[in-house]
């Protein structure tokens, strides 16, 4: 018979040896873990070097260079653009392959594509312990240049090529964007976010790309919200600059604008002096547009393009503003032969954010996509364009040479591209890309940039 004090000795015995593979186990997960939020992190930055080097190697090809011109080589283009952000070929174990056009995916074989895929070997540290000595991650991008929607690069573009904080995220800003944004300035702070800033990217596409550095500080987070749970990111620097979007497009004339003088002298609206029918017709406006409170009434700018002569667009806080097929061109009375009998310098565009303003580019003609054009010659200064919960605007804000201070509840179903020279974007503000309402071409898929990230 065994004694109990052999029994109790052999159940100590036990007992250890079930706490030992417990903690053994325990370990085990900890480390595994660790080594998979560390490999998760070093995916993230790998994946934002392959998408700057499929822009880099994407440029060169829209400049009709190819991997036969040494000088141009493609292959170099691109990991030139990996090492900036960190991936140098051949260091470290990292290799940056450029395919055009691409092996693999939903792209292979179109020449007007270019796929890059960054590999490297990660050495563990926990996950030794179960015989895993180093692991295998691997990111890609495609960027593709095309006629096809979708293919734009960007809709977020401070043109200013040595401004600090050329774009610039205001404390507190929530910002939702389906397609990427763009500072094109080379200050070592060319794009900053600071305190609460959010950026939350709505499509895996989105991304920030910057031609100098970045700033971000506090408790400001780029965030990926296509993955599950969302993951942080980190803008794309050293990035080749694409230099002005929508530089192609026409600014209009006095011959390409129907309707003539409207008004000979600085037009202004509200309740107690209101156009015929509450209506405005498109043509030119001496001096510019101002609308006050319009009380019960809804001011409706009919379809058409509206020249301001001078004196720019300026909605008060209790302005209710609307207008299907519009475009505001702001220039100066004397900039052509608008037809107006006194001299307007150029004016700001100011609307406030308590007023209602519902508005919509053209979706066809020479104007198609163009929401608010300032006249490329001038600058007359900032520009205040701040909508709210009550207002949507579907169209493209220009002011090439002008600062805009930004914030808007643009329609989640349609689309806005911002281009200024430098841009504060602050409050709660959504950004959409769905160009299929527009005549095709159009000048946003892919002609601003001429092509971009498609996988």
């Amino acid at each position: 018979m065994i004694s109990k004090r052999l029994l109790k000795k052999r159940e100590r015995g036990f007992t250890i040896l079930v706490y030992t593979l417990m903690i053994f186990v325990v370990f085990a997960f900890t480390g595994l873990a660790v080594d998979a939020g560390y490999l998760q992190w070093q995916r993230r930055l790998m994946q934002s070097a392959a998408d700057a080097a499929a822009m880099g190697a994407l440029r060169e090809m829209e400049l009709g260079r190819t991997n036969t011109q040494p000088q141009y080589d493609l292959t170099v283009a691109a990991q030139n653009d990996a090492a900036l952000n960190g991936f140098s070929n051949g260091v470290n174990n990292i290799s940056v392959t450029l395919n055009n056009p691409p092996v693999s995916g939903p792209f292979q074989g179109a020449s007007t594509a270019a796929q890059v895929i960054i590999t490297r070997s990660y050495p563990t540290f926990f996950m030794r312990v179960l015989g895993t000595n180093s692991i295998n991650v691997s990111a890609q991008s495609v960027a593709q240049t095309s006629t096809s929607y979708g293919s734009i690069g960007g809709c977020i573009f401070a043109l200013d090529a040595t401004a600090s904080d050329a774009l610039n995220l205001e404390s507190g800003t929530t910002l939702y964007s389906s397609c990427s944004a763009i500072s094109e300035s080379s200050a070592t702070e060319a794009f900053k976010m600071a305190g609460s800033d959010t950026w939350n990217m709505t499509s895996h596409n989105a991304h920030i790309a910057v031609v100098g550095g970045a700033t971000m500080s506090g408790a400001a987070t780029i965030m990926d919200t296509t993955m599950s749970p969302a993951v942080s990111e980190q803008p794309v620097t050293g990035y080749t600059s694409p230099g002005d979007p929508l530089r192609n497009i026409n600014a209009p004339t006095p011959s390409t604008v129907t309707g003539g003088v409207q008004s000979t002298s600085p037009a202004s609206y509200n309740k107690n002096g209101m156009p015929a029918g509450n209506t405005l017709s498109p043509g030119i406006y001496c001096g510019g547009i101002s609308v006050g409170n319009t009380g019960s009434n809804t001011l409706v700018f009919s379809a058409g393009t509206y020249v301001l002569a001078g004196g720019g667009l300026s909605l008060g806080s209790q302005a209710t503003v609307s207008g299907t097929g519009v475009t505001f061109y702001s220039t100066s009375s004397s900039s052509a032969a608008w037809g107006c009998t006194n001299s307007y310098s150029a004016g700001v565009l100011s609307l406030t954010g308590q007023a209602t303003s519902n508005f919509s580019a053209p979706l066809s003609g020479p104007m198609v996509g163009m929401l608010f054009f300032q006249d490329r010659a001038l600058d007359p200064g900032t520009s205040s364009i701040l909508g709210g919960s009550t207002s949507t605007w579907d169209g493209a804000i220009y002011l090439k040479l002008s600062n805009l201070k930004f914030a808007g509840n643009n329609s989640t179903t349609g689309y806005m591209v911002i281009v200024a020279d430098t841009i504060d974007i602050h409050g709660g503000t959504t950004l959409g890309n769905n160009y299929t309402t527009l005549s095709d071409p159009n000048p946003f898929a892919p002609g601003s940039t001429g092509g971009g990230l498609v996988y």
